[in-house]
């Protein structure tokens, strides 16, 4: 059982109130579209409240009728219209579920497309800074738990208030001092919903954070389960889970314990408030004040009374748990998206330039200081240097991931900071050190970058990639469907997947990040055979980790701390016997 004090930092994520306020007007506005669904549901729900209330009131007028000096039909018309009653509430039940689920579910499912899409227009280092198993749950598990708690919570919530109402009328019309004395407990129930609110939300904030948080860290840990095998790290990783399960274990327990309390108080309460209505209805049957039907009538009231109550503290805190999830995914919507302002790029010749580029990623010392390089037209530019020289930097800059602190950088003679983004890099083309596929079809893959590319044109460009003998091979051809783990093919196959999705889009600027690492020596010779078909022409820049692949280079730009401290061609640079001689002449080619 964890410990009776609350963790420390549960205090420090409690949402404010404006946190709230902003989380319902988003969710208005997504939901605001089915508003006339949202007026059938209503409808349907005033029905089943109306028929909660009739129920009780037939039941005490059947009652009065069958103890009368003459009792006939008119019972049986009574127990008619209580059997139609209950068939209405019923119907009533099953329309209002229908039309709230469907509601539910279609906001949510708008909700996570835009924040999908929201996610895919935020700057680059957004999802880079972030956990990506923490945004998976914000997503999934916090936006699944809202749309059940929408389809469930609301309307129970929204049935109870308007039986509750309906109820105070009714009691106050049938019989005033048996009412007051059924509503005693009434101050002793708010007080406590008021104590237990004041708190709930703090705490079920804190659960979906703790949530999101151990999230992460199994995809983490999943993701690494092959690397923690090889060093037999398995021990600290179930020493970290250990740590968080029990903190998600404590901020559980407790906002589930403070929600309890609720139904325990209205249990007391209902206790105490049926005693007194039999207490009191008794005394007042004995002086002819009140009928027997009457006191039934009020005894059901007042178990309809604390139950509708006891409803609506328990849904309270399945709502605020949902509430609290769409609160961390609504967050995702507060990163302001890239800024795609600009000129539209219509065709490059592929002359890149920088012009005494510095950079600093944000709240970090400087990576990049004063570069200065050029590429023309056609020719492939390799970057050489230590881990953490600048050389990804340099093209994370050329891709406008980042703007560049100081400097230019220059495409065709134009600042790429007047270009767009999104025209930018629709002629830039990137072939990763990490071949990545995605969850799709083969040929699915390969025109990912092309969508309108026709089957002919997706087989010509593997064939160009060296890849279509093997695809061919495979059960289903080019409707094979992989992803990034799928132990059919090679790791370099994979690589010439890439490859072909590369020529497919035909861009004027490569990106190669040392396409060749980690693969046996004949799959390498196939790689090189299928980059050398989609170099020519292009404008290249390499990443170089093993500095034999760069030799026919037509320029080498040598990277240490961020600056620039050599250039060259291959032979130039030997022959200086500088930095890249150095680092050329190594054992064993650089990581």
């Amino acid at each position: 059982m964890p410990s009776l004090r609350l963790p420390a930092p549960l205090p420090d994520r409690a949402p404010p109130p404006a946190c709230w306020r902003s989380t319902l007007r988003v969710l208005w506005r997504h939901f605001a579209r089915y508003r006339w669904r949202l007026v059938g549901v209503g409808a349907a729900l005033l029905c089943n409240a109306a028929m909660i209330l009739l129920a009780p009131y037939l039941l005490g007028v059947a009652v009065d009728a069958a103890l009368s000096a003459e009792p006939g039909a008119g019972t049986g018309r009574l127990v008619a219209a209580l059997g139609l009653a209950w068939a209405l509430q019923l119907a009533a039940t099953l329309l209002q579920a229908h039309w709230m689920i469907g509601v539910a579910q279609r906001g949510v499912a708008d909700i996570r497309h835009r924040l999908l899409a929201h996610l895919h227009a935020v700057p680059l280092h957004y999802v880079a800074d972030r956990h990506r198993g923490d945004l998976v749950s914000r997503l999934t598990n916090d936006l699944d738990n809202l749309g059940q708690s929408l389809a469930q919570a609301l309307l129970r919530i929204g049935t109870s208030v308007v039986v509750f109402a309906g109820m105070l009328a009714i009691m106050f019309r049938l019989q005033p001092w048996l009412a007051l004395a059924g509503l005693v407990v009434v101050p002793t129930m708010f007080l406590g919903m008021r104590w237990i609110n004041a708190r709930a939300p703090a705490l079920f904030h804190a659960q979906q954070h703790d949530l999101g948080a151990l999230a992460a860290f199994v995809d983490e840990s999943l993701s690494m389960h092959a690397t923690a095998k090889a060093f037999a790290a398995e021990r600290p990783i179930l020493e970290e889970f250990s740590r968080r399960n029990r903190r998600l274990h404590a901020s559980s327990y407790w906002a589930q314990t403070y929600s309890g309390f609720m139904s325990k108080i209205m249990y007391l309460c209902d206790n105490l408030s049926f005693a007194l209505i039999a207490t009191g209805g008794g005394v007042l049957a004995l002086y002819g004040l009140v009928t027997v039907g009457t006191i039934v009538t009020f005894s059901e009231y007042a178990r309809q009374f604390s139950r509708q109550l006891n409803q609506v503290s328990t849904q309270i805190g399945q709502l605020l748990t949902a509430l609290a999830g769409a609160a961390r995914a609504f967050e995702i919507l507060e990163e302001g998206i890239e800024d795609d302002a600009g000129d539209e790029l219509a065709a490059v010749a592929g002359d890149i330039r920088f012009e005494d580029v510095g950079f600093a990623y944000p709240g970090g010392p400087p990576v990049l200081a004063d570069v200065s390089l050029h590429a023309a037209p056609g020719q492939t530019l390799a970057l050489v240097g230590e881990t953490g020289a600048g050389k990804s930097t340099v093209v994370q800059l050329l891709a406008r991931a980042y703007d560049a602190g100081r400097g230019r950088i220059l495409v065709d003679g134009r600042d790429i900071r007047d270009i767009g983004r999104a025209s930018l890099r629709r002629h830039m083309g990137f072939v990763l050190q990490e071949p990545l596929l995605f969850g799709l079809s083969i040929r699915e893959n390969v025109r990912y970058g092309r969508p309108g590319a026709s089957d002919a044109e997706v087989e010509d460009a593997c064939r160009l990639a060296q890849a279509h003998a093997f695809v061919e091979a495979l059960e289903d051809g080019y409707d094979t469907r992989v992803d990034q783990d799928d132990e059919r093919l090679s790791q370099g196959q994979r690589q010439l997947l890439t490859i072909a999705r590369a020529i497919l889009v035909d861009p004027r600027i490569l990106v190669l990040d040392e396409a060749t690492s980690s693969i046996d020596s004949l799959t390498e010779a196939a790689i090189r055979q299928a980059l050398a078909v989609l170099m020519r022409g292009r404008t290249c820049i390499v990443i170089a980790h093993r500095l034999h692949t760069i030799r026919s280079a037509d320029r080498i730009v040598v990277l240490d701390r961020g600056r620039v401290v050599e250039q060259g061609t291959h032979e130039a640079l030997i022959a200086c016997g500088g930095r890249y001689a150095r680092l050329y002449a190594r054992p064993h080619d650089m990581a």
